[in-house]
């Protein structure tokens, strides 16, 4: 299994944090069990996560460093076993 994306950002003042989060699964692992882990109960004030879509395809965009320093956006397509879960942490003030 490996996370390639895991993020949540807050859209404005004082809203609760929402974001998305990627997970390639290799060949021996159990997507039962893996969304099982991810989606079990937890504390109130911890990232909940809820599976969106099971994929076998997605690209999505990266910021990256050219050769001259230059920032750009490059797009990365991956293939496999994808779990695309919907994030959400709420606010704390």
């Amino acid at each position: 299994m490996e996370i390639i994306f895991d993020y949540c950002s807050q859209p404005r003042a004082y809203a609760d944090s929402v974001g998305k989060c990627l997970i390639k699964l290799d060949e021996n692992d159990n997507e039962d069990e893996v969304i099982k882990t991810f989606t079990q109960g937890k504390e109130w004030y911890e990232t909940h996560y809820s599976v969106d879509k099971k994929l076998t395809s997605y690209t999505y965009g990266k910021n990256k460093f050219d050769s001259n320093g230059k920032l750009i956006k490059i797009e990365v397509h991956l293939e496999g076993n994808l779990i695309l879960f919907n994030t959400k942490r709420v606010f704390l003030d």
